[in-house]
């Protein structure tokens, strides 16, 4: 099942912002999703395999 979507429009200087989120592996959805959810205080309901995910790249980075 395909997940719902939105657009938004954002000044330059939050897209700009949100660039240098996407450098750091996270993708424009998954800042904005976070964000929202952290909003609107819901964060508890992340996806277990999203956070999963998470920890793997950590622990990726740190075996570097």
């Amino acid at each position: 099942m395909p997940m719902p979507n939105i657009s938004i429009r954002v000044p330059e200087n939050i897209r700009k912002r949100l660039d240098q989120y996407v450098d750091k592996n996270l993708t424009k959805t998954k800042v904005i999703a976070r964000a929202l959810s952290q909003y609107l205080g819901i964060n508890d309901e992340l996806a277990f395999t999203e956070r999963l995910s998470e920890v793997e790249r950590g622990l990726f980075e740190i075996e570097k």
